[in-house]
């Protein structure tokens, strides 16, 4: 995981703390799918998708 995407769980969880969340989960993860597609054995397409994503959970006041 780049480091980038760990601080921002990291800010996600001083964040909730800070506005009084009693524990805080948080989990961020990238992936990259690379896909080729060959016609009568040439390359005719390449396609190249990157998503990141960030998940919270937060337990505040006996909830989650």
């Amino acid at each position: 995981m780049p480091a980038d995407l760990g601080n921002r769980a990291a800010q996600a969880v001083e964040l909730a703390r800070k506005a009084g969340a009693d524990h805080v989960w948080a989990t961020a993860s990238q992936q990259r799918d690379v896909e080729f597609e060959y016609r009568d054995g040439a390359l005719e397409k390449v396609q190249d998708t990157t998503s990141r994503s960030l998940a919270v959970q937060i337990y505040a006041g006996g909830r989650y």
